[in-house]
């Protein structure tokens, strides 16, 4: 590549609120060297628009979670105005804009899953979905998956070749998240809530896949073993409502604490005892991934994306509360498995899951990606 010529990478995502998907694309758009020079299409919210406004991106505003001809249109100005050499999706809804522009301006387009959310949907919604991602696939040059599992899931589904597929772990700045520290206000908060008792930490977007429903079932069994137990829930989202409800049909009112969404995230894991992840549905969560970078254990839902990383851990049945309750109980009631399992989970976010190295493999792959795509055009000129 030339000295002087820039990569210009757009980058596309149907959602900037918070969020492991979020994060994970600011994390590379403000990781890559400067040899890159990086573009933005995404929704105005909080808190990552702002975020990508501070480091004087150049970004393209997109409605949240749904595609819009207009702005479609706009974008194809905006990707052919600016020379785009690669664009780089995230996200279901944001694939599908990444394609269709990808045909029209004839760019390369790399595509990040996070996630193959499909249980949800109706057969022939599943059938539709199915579909729609194997004919994407076609015009897609690489397709990113997080893990491993999420890769072995989407070749058994059949929605992408082997081919052009790659696997690049997620990945988290430790020491970053060691210095997070939250407010005096919020760490009297906690510290009066918690007293003499264990501090369960979820944090996740509200929504179905996430399992809380499940989760404050499985605090309502664990309190059957352990009456001094406190369950932090940090997060928001459209079933907010929802979850309200729950917690008062459960008389779960004086064991939980909702703290909404956070920018301290890491701060807040240090001061918990047990991390919960219920999740119906996971890719990598980059939560998961901070508790063990900062040194919590964990108990979490026995599905690919979370199996993939608590390979020795307590992994309970999901939508099953009282198998999680149970394996809560012994991870309380085993202080030795507890240490043990800290160790382990720092040990391989050090070795595995770190920031830089998912950095430098993405880097990799976009000048992989422009070395074949300078090799056809060059086969393309000896041709004519």
């Amino acid at each position: 590549m030339s000295d002087t010529k820039k990569v210009r990478i757009l980058f596309i995502s149907l959602r900037s609120d918070y969020g492991g998907g979020p994060m994970h694309m600011f994390d590379i758009v403000t990781g890559l060297n400067n040899t890159f020079e990086k573009y933005v299409a995404c929704p105005i919210q909080k808190p990552f628009y702002n975020m990508y406004e501070e480091e004087k991106i150049k970004i393209f505003p997109l409605p949240v979670r749904m595609f819009s001809v207009i702005s479609f249109a706009k974008l194809v100005w905006f990707t052919k105005g600016n020379y785009i050499d690669v664009i780089h999706s995230h996200g279901k809804g944001a694939g599908i804009y990444s394609r269709l522009l990808g045909i029209l301006t004839k760019t390369p387009v790399v595509h990040t899953f996070h996630g193959i959310h499909y249980k949800k949907y109706s057969y022939w919604k599943q059938r539709l979905y199915f579909f729609i991602e194997k004919t994407l696939s076609i015009f897609t040059k690489y397709i990113i998956n997080v893990s491993d599992s999420e890769n072995v899931e989407g070749i058994q589904l059949k929605l992408f070749p082997k081919s052009k597929t790659r696997i690049i772990f997620n990945g988290i700045n430790v020491e970053r998240m060691r210095e997070c520290n939250v407010d005096s206000k919020t760490k009297y908060l906690i510290n009066s809530f918690k007293r003499d008792n264990i501090l369960i930490c979820s944090v996740a977007r509200f929504d179905y896949v996430k399992g809380i429903d499940v989760a404050i079932h499985a605090m309502k069994y664990l309190k059957e073993y352990h009456k001094n137990i406190k369950y932090i829930l940090i997060g928001d989202g459209e079933l907010k409502e929802e979850i309200i409800k729950e917690i008062n049909d459960c008389h779960m009112n004086d064991q939980v604490l909702l703290l909404g969404f956070r920018g301290d995230v890491p701060g807040l894991l240090k001061m918990m005892d047990i991390y919960l992840s219920a999740s119906r549905e996971e890719s990598m969560s980059l939560t998961l991934l901070e508790a063990m970078g900062i040194g919590v254990p964990i108990v979490a839902t026995d599905i690919p994306g979370n199996r993939s990383l608590i390979k020795n851990g307590l992994l309970a049945k999901t939508e099953c509360p009282r198998d999680i309750a149970r394996k809560l109980c012994a991870l309380i009631n085993n202080p030795k498995l507890s240490n043990e399992l800290v160790e382990e989970g720092m040990a391989l976010v050090n070795e595995t899951y770190t920031l830089e190295r998912m950095i430098r493999n993405t880097e990799g792959l976009y000048y992989e990606l422009l070395k074949t795509k300078k090799m056809t055009s060059a086969f393309t000129i000896l041709e004519k």
